[in-house]
């Protein structure tokens, strides 16, 4: 269980670095479309299997169940939205 929160932590830090990339004015379009989108992807991904490696051996409660699904879901939704951004720059 504690290698799942470390990736997700990962991710999460990842993402939050790559939000305050895109809001941040002064960043050239350079450095925005070189931020890592792909591995940060790659890294929700290996949450995702990790989690559902756990839940299929019961290792994981109903309730801790709920919050990783949406903390992982919010990941890739995140991941998505910086991906759509660098797009349009």
């Amino acid at each position: 269980m504690g290698t799942l929160q470390q990736l997700c932590g990962e991710a999460q830090a990842l993402l939050t670095r790559a939000n305050a990339l895109l809001a941040d004015e002064k960043a050239s379009a350079v450095d925005k479309r070189r931020f890592p989108t792909i591995s940060t992807y790659e890294l929700a991904l290996k949450c995702s299997n990790l989690f559902n490696l756990l839940d299929a051996r019961g290792a994981i409660s109903v309730t801790e169940r709920v919050g990783m699904i949406g903390r992982i879901r919010n990941l890739a939704v995140g991941v998505a939205k910086v991906y759509a951004a660098q797009q349009t720059q």
